[in-house]
């Protein structure tokens, strides 16, 4: 009796171990998530992106409010809406959907929906983090990674700086 209690232990035991060595087989390997810096229109803030499968990830707020972005948030829909004075864009919890709109009244104008590297998440302690090409929907930015760094920057209007020459 003893020995046929050892062999059923060893033979459950052994099935285990191997159904265990198959699955882990079976499961893909997770891409690494490094910290990286920013750079808001030369401006570094007091907190860090991550590259998560070769894309730049952002805290959301922190970038706004770095850019001197407007954001609201609206809880029932989870959605984080961003408005610099010219162009708006809604930021979705898990909608891989980006898009920006005039935000100046009566003018049309819109960018065609977007898919970017994957949706807005939304982290246990309420910080939404987005590609940070998502920025580059909102037209008027330009975003690089430039080695460990994000840089976002507000495009320059050249037909401004031409105007502000000429009244020197």
């Amino acid at each position: 009796m003893i020995l046929k209690k050892a062999a059923i232990g060893i033979l459950c035991g052994a099935l285990a171990f191997s159904g265990t060595a198959a699955f882990a087989a079976e499961v893909p390997e997770q891409p690494a998530v490094e910290r990286i810096n920013l750079n808001l229109d030369g401006v570094v803030p007091n907190t860090q992106g991550v590259l998560y499968d070769g894309q730049a990830w952002v805290p959301l707020r922190a970038v706004a409010d770095g850019l001197d972005i407007a954001i609201s948030w609206d809880a029932e829909t989870r959605t984080a809406n961003l408005n610099d004075g010219t162009r708006t864009m809604d930021l979705v919890e898990g909608q891989n959907l980006y898009c920006s709109w005039s935000a100046i009244p009566n003018v049309l104008g819109m960018t065609s929906p977007t898919e970017l590297s994957g949706a807005p998440v939304i982290e246990k302690n309420g910080r939404m983090w987005v590609p940070a090409e998502a920025f580059g929907v909102l037209v008027g930015y330009d975003v690089a990674l430039e080695g460990d760094v994000v840089m976002i920057n507000r495009q320059v209007d050249t037909a401004d700086t031409t105007a502000e020459q000429s009244n020197l």
